[in-house]
């Protein structure tokens, strides 16, 4: 085979995988099918729904005023609560306003550790929740930990949004405690 003909069909291989990428990822009538979710992922994708709306109402209303204390209140409450019942959050939290703005957030073993008045407004993740008024999962990549997955929930009232609560977990976590994988994180649904 002549190199430009060997040229040639490296450049047809590659323009038929860009097509599919492109075709599976933009297309909603060409996706790729989705694997399905492990049981590990099921139960997890199960209990964050739950945990999703029990954790919802206690921060719309701070949110909606932008009351600092109020977030940090209801924050402390919880992982108290979490604590004493010897079931402690094993995930971290974070409230922002409608802006973007952290309000608080606290992560387990972790109290004093302060996120309060970061701007997250640049974010993709963070302004998609708030456009869409529905939950989005992503990961984060950071410096102190390769991988962060989040879950941004907005927390609305009378269809209106008030800020965004946001559920992080640890790659090392995800992975090795609950067992669950990256694409499968990634493909779960908790609206």
């Amino acid at each position: 085979m002549s190199a430009l003909r060997r040229r040639f069909v490296d450049f047809l291989y590659r323009l038929i995988i860009m097509a599919l990428i492109v075709c599976s990822s933009f297309l909603p009538g060409c996706k790729l099918k989705e694997l399905p979710l492990s049981e590990n992922a099921l139960v997890f994708q199960e209990e964050m729904r739950a945990t999703i709306k029990k954790l919802s109402l206690p921060f719309t209303e701070s949110a909606s005023k932008g009351d600092l204390k109020g977030v940090e209140a209801a924050l402390n409450k919880i992982y108290e609560d979490g604590e004493k019942s010897g079931q402690p959050l094993n995930y971290g939290l974070g409230v922002l306003d409608k802006n973007g703005v952290m309000l608080a957030g606290r992560y387990p073993g972790k109290p004093d550790w302060s996120f309060s008045l970061q701007n997250y407004s640049k974010y993709k993740v963070i302004t998609q929740a708030l456009k869409e008024r529905k939950v989005i999962q992503t990961k984060l990549f950071m410096q102190n930990e390769p991988v962060l997955f989040v879950i941004c929930v907005p927390l609305l009232r009378d269809k209106k949004v008030e800020g965004l609560l946001i559920v992080g977990f640890s790659s090392s976590q995800m992975k090795e405690k609950l067992g669950i994988s990256e694409e499968e994180f990634m493909t779960m649904n908790f609206n």
